[in-house]
């Protein structure tokens, strides 16, 4: 099973988007946020930030949250 980093870093590879800081600046989140992911305190991320991440990774938010849970990552990344 894929990390949320290896994820992250597949969908940031799809929209072009070289790392963290990038995705960051683009988007317009902080990278505080890109830890909270990154360690698994998606509860605690507000839906704006979640809005602005999946969009910048050209994708929808319920998209974004599907690909980070656990349970339902294999269907979807395969998919792709």
């Amino acid at each position: 099973m894929k990390t949320i980093h290896e994820i992250l870093q597949e969908l940031m590879s799809s929209a072009e988007i070289e790392d963290y800081l990038d995705l960051s600046r683009k988007s317009g989140v902080s990278e505080w946020q890109f830890y909270r992911l990154e360690h698994n305190l998606l509860d605690n991320i507000p839906l704006g930030v979640w809005k602005k991440i999946a969009s910048t990774l050209g994708i929808d938010v319920l998209t974004l949250i599907q690909c980070l849970d656990s349970e339902t990552q294999p269907t979807l990344l395969s998919d792709k």
